[in-house]
């Protein structure tokens, strides 16, 4: 996190966001709270000890392919271009986490970050309900 937000770490360590979270998850339902874990930046099987300390503790994990803004690419680092059959047991990984655990989930949440966007969507009975419930409270 230090070397992709050199800034932002100055003023908010990766310790105190992670203590932010943990409280938060205690507060919320189970998969209410949600952050992207950075994949590119760190080999992938620190990317998966990440997942497994997240959602134990009942955070979700979103996927996110980690890229510099534009203008930052000489100065942010590049990240590692990870093949595509690593990332898909990766998001395997984290599907088996999340339904192991208990944690509810949307996979549009973040749709244009994250790799959890790409699988497949068939919604299930309850995002079904929670969508139809929101559509009427939203009238």
């Amino acid at each position: 996190a230090a070397a992709a937000a050199p800034a932002r770490h100055r003023l908010v360590t990766h310790d105190q966001v992670l203590a932010a979270l943990r409280t938060a998850a205690t507060c919320f339902p189970r998969g209410a709270v949600s952050t992207d874990l950075l994949v590119g930046l760190e080999p992938l099987a620190s990317a998966e000890r990440g997942l497994e300390a997240l959602t134990a503790q009942g955070i979700v994990p979103n996927l996110t392919v980690f890229r510099p803004l534009p203008g930052a690419e000489t100065t942010a680092p590049a990240g590692d271009l990870v093949a595509t059959g690593p990332l898909l047991t990766l998001m395997e990984h984290r599907r088996t986490l999340i339904q192991r655990h208990g944690l509810w989930h949307s996979r549009v949440r973040g749709f244009p970050r994250t790799l959890a966007g790409v699988e497949r969507y068939a919604p299930d009975w309850q995002t079904r309900l929670h969508c139809r419930i929101r559509r009427l409270l939203s009238r």
